[in-house]
């Protein structure tokens, strides 16, 4: 998972939903805080696991907080009435 790519590079959350997760990346160091391109470039990670998965859905920065380190991710998918 993250802390086996990202040692030492923050801490990953997430909130499970039927077809929206939240995922929460905090404690960031300061050189990614400071990069916001960087932080969208992990969102395009996120939807490529969707991509990948042959899932149709979106991943969006949803919020960013520098003065706490923090940036939040909202997924949504469809579940092809799977669900």
């Amino acid at each position: 998972g993250w802390a086996a790519v990202y040692r030492d590079v923050g801490r990953v959350t997430h909130e499970p939903g039927t077809d929206t997760a939240y995922i929460t990346v905090s404690e960031l160091p300061d050189v990614l805080v400071h990069n916001e391109a960087y932080l969208h470039g992990i969102c395009g990670t996120f939807q490529a696991l969707l991509d990948a998965s042959r899932v149709p859905g979106t991943v969006e920065m949803e919020s960013f907080d520098k003065r706490r380190s923090t940036v939040k991710y909202k997924a949504n998918w469809s579940t092809g009435g799977r669900g």
